[in-house]
């Protein structure tokens, strides 16, 4: 059997966030439920073994794990740890035409983006 695929089911709490910073209000539980289905049923025929983790399970462990000790949390993003964090809010970007032969750290918001390999790039 091949590896799995695995993804995160993140949109819920993702979406949430950005809609309520907007005054706009997300869809309900069973939306996404309905939709994470689906989305893994089609990743499935692509790739076949998909394993998808629910988003509550994944903070849950984050949050046991820093329980156990008195270290500062630092993470890239906001999705799945809420509290008292140093946040970085980056992510990793590919140019578009070269893929994974160029790769970035840049901001979230897009707003900055940091090369590891260039000062700047045209997108």
């Amino acid at each position: 059997m091949p590896h799995p695929y695995v993804i995160s089911q993140d949109i819920r709490g993702l979406l949430e966030d950005w809609a309520s910073q907007r005054g706009f209000c997300a869809p309900d539980l069973g939306f996404f439920r309905e939709w994470r289905g689906k989305f893994t049923d089609k990743l499935k025929t692509v790739f076949g073994n998909v394993h998808s983790l629910d988003e509550e399970e994944i903070k849950e462990g984050i949050r046991e794990r820093v329980a156990r000790f008195s270290l500062p949390v630092i993470s890239m993003d906001r999705a799945y740890f809420e509290g008292d964090a140093y946040y970085l809010d980056i992510t990793r970007l590919v140019h578009p035409s070269t893929l994974e032969k160029e790769q970035f750290i840049g901001s979230r918001t897009a707003s900055q983006r940091r090369s590891s390999s260039r000062e700047s790039w045209e997108w």
